[in-house]
């Protein structure tokens, strides 16, 4: 519609155009916007093979949203249907267990939320209006909350079921702290190197199946991809400056030593840890000079957050057009910088890893620079922080993330490629050797294949080819080793193995608990360690009584904590099998991480 159409029709509408207006304002006023925005009940569906009324889930997860006022606002409001959606199923399991929840538990929970210690007239109203804003009754509240209350009644009846006698404590410390020891024969990629060779098309190969892997993505940590790498031009204000301006006064110190006094208590003299005493602290006199510095670098941030926010407003109003246009406008940090007195500064190339170079202390760059949609180029981005002040930025160029040439990485790929070669010649001759019944009979067959692969080997650049089998291998014994510990879903070695090469030798360890002293075994170390090992278990030392009775109280401490977390687990699995949740029920469940389902 042309303009001077839309204009004639305003005129001629305006009187019915107003009026809606005014109703929806209306509207707006008398509604409460919380009943507007409030999610649909949800559907009623079956749990245990009952109906359930979807009025009741939707009351919970009102409920919730109510109670959690400083949850994670990035909670959606279908995860707190599937949390009501959970809750229901845990209050009909805990029918079979006559768990209930009464009244005086509700008003502990409105004292503990609201702070509500009576039932005067001015704290029902506030309660009221609470409620009214998140569409609830206090009849419906009240429900809810028990519902909630019961929930978690059941589940902590459970864990608090769990029982841990001290002959189980003691037979998990001495599997986990036993320790055992290897003679070891480490056939390397680096020594077996020089006895293979490598063709045209298995270069071509390589190449092939790596140039398009950085080395974090490649299963054997070799990758040919060039990362991402950006220009940008960026502000930044200094605070420095700021820092040597800002007055601190002795009240401001002093108020700051009080309320951080825990940061300037003493340690306590050693070989005083059983005898608890009085906390001591540094003086005041001692540490004012640091609390000072703080400060003013607290101020100085402060300013800088200030006008950097200035400088971000200045450089959105350059990129302004007038309505309608399709010119792009970029700003000018060149002249922002000279108009507020700043520092401004085009950059080369960099890569993510090389972000500390660029900006030390900049550790939201990475995330904002990299990865981005061409959109964002001449973009001024938000206000960050870096060691020398606060900056803003604007991405420049781009240069995507492509495979290195392979006439530049020519040498590189040779070398990859004949280690990955004599890694296979290693792990062949491992698996013939590993079939000996004993260590020795294993290092003679070594030697014979060492033998046979020295015959066939051509020089390399050269160099003649070694003679004697034993140049090619490494052969020793380790330290004594545990079994490998685990910290959040992650494995780590309890100390050095004694192994050559570099890595927690995890594999080396797995196989070797696996095994019968005497027995020879193989460990695959190809990713860090570049080399096979080929070994046998010799001694085993048994866990310490002693040391048990010392640390008793935090290993039963921590495997408590892990007994109850599996029998938490199996009754999850199986109150979630036996409640045969239906599909309009599970579309919410699989939000959350107990009930997800894979694809």
């Amino acid at each position: 519609m042309h303009m001077g159409h839309v204009n004639q029709w305003l005129r001629t509408k305006a009187t019915y155009f107003l009026a809606g207006i005014c109703v929806i304002l209306m509207c707006v006023w008398i509604i409460p916007w919380q009943q507007l925005i409030r999610q649909h009940p949800a559907t009623t569906g079956k749990i245990f093979g009952k109906d359930v009324d979807g009025d009741e889930v939707s009351d919970i997860a009102r409920t919730l949203s109510m109670l959690q006022q400083q949850r994670d606002s990035r909670t959606s409001n279908e995860e707190l249907t599937a949390t009501a959606w959970e809750t229901e199923i845990y209050c009909e399991e805990a029918k079979s267990y006559g768990i209930t929840a009464s009244d005086a538990d509700v008003a502990n929970v409105l004292k503990a939320r609201f702070g509500m210690t009576d039932d005067s007239a001015e704290s029902q109203k506030y309660l009221t209006q609470v409620l009214t804003n998140h569409g609830l009754t206090r009849k419906q509240f009240n429900a809810s909350v028990k519902s909630l209350l019961i929930s978690v009644k059941l589940q902590n009846s459970i864990l608090t079921g769990v029982l841990l006698p001290e002959n189980e404590a003691w037979l998990w410390y001495s599997r986990e702290n036993q320790k055992t020891q290897a003679e070891y024969l480490e056939l390397s990629a680096a020594a077996i190197a020089p006895l293979v060779t490598v063709t045209d098309k298995q270069l071509d190969e390589f190449y092939t199946k790596h140039k398009d892997l950085s080395p974090e993505e490649s299963p054997d940590h070799i990758g040919y991809l060039l990362p991402e790498r950006v220009k940008i031009e960026y502000v930044l204000v200094p605070t420095a400056p700021y820092a040597a301006k800002a007055v601190v006064t002795q009240r401001q110190i002093e108020q700051y030593y009080d309320e951080h006094k825990e940061q300037f208590k003493k340690a306590p003299p050693a070989g005083t840890e059983e005898k608890p005493a009085p906390a001591e602290y540094r003086p005041l006199s001692e540490v004012a000079a640091s609390i000072e510095a703080t400060l003013k670098n607290e101020a100085a941030g402060r300013s800088a957050d200030e006008q950097i926010r200035e400088v971000r407003t200045e450089a959105l109003k350059q990129m302004e057009v007038p309505w309608g246009s399709r010119e792009v406008r970029s700003a000018d940090f060149a002249a922002l910088a000279a108009k507020f007195g700043l520092l401004c500064k085009a950059t080369d190339f960099f890569s993510a890893d090389e972000v500390n170079t660029i900006l030390p202390g900049a550790t939201e760059l990475e995330q904002k620079a990299f990865g981005q949609a061409a959109s964002a180029k001449g973009v001024p981005s938000a206000p960050l922080s870096a060691t020398a002040g606060k900056f803003i930025f604007q991405l420049k160029d781009v240069d995507p993330s492509k495979p290195a040439p392979r006439e530049s990485i020519a040498a590189q790929l040779a070398t990859d490629c004949r280690q990955q070669n004599a890694i296979n010649l290693a792990t062949e001759i491992a698996a013939k050797a590993r079939t000996a019944a004993t260590f020795a009979a294993a290092e003679e067959s070594v030697k014979a294949s060492l033998t046979d692969a020295i015959a066939k080997a051509v020089p390399v650049d050269g160099k003649p080819v070694e003679k004697d089998p034993a140049k090619y291998y490494t052969k020793g014994e380790t330290q004594f080793f545990g079994r490998p510990m685990e910290f959040y879903g992650q494995r780590f070695a309890r100390g050095a193995v004694g192994l050559p090469g570099p890595g927690q030798h995890l594999a080396f360890i797995d196989a070797a608990f696996a095994l019968k002293i005497g027995e020879v075994g193989i460990a695959d170390e190809a990713v860090d360690a570049r080399a096979v090992y080929l070994f046998a278990r010799t001694k085993n030392q048994p866990a310490s009584r002693e040391d048990f009775d010392k640390s008793r109280q935090m290993v039963e401490q921590m495997l408590m904590a892990q007994k109850r977390e599996a029998v938490r687990k199996s009754w999850v699995d199986d109150v979630r099998r036996r409640a045969k949740p239906s599909e309009n029920v599970l579309k919410f469940l699989r939000l959350l991480p107990e009930w997800k389902q894979e694809a």
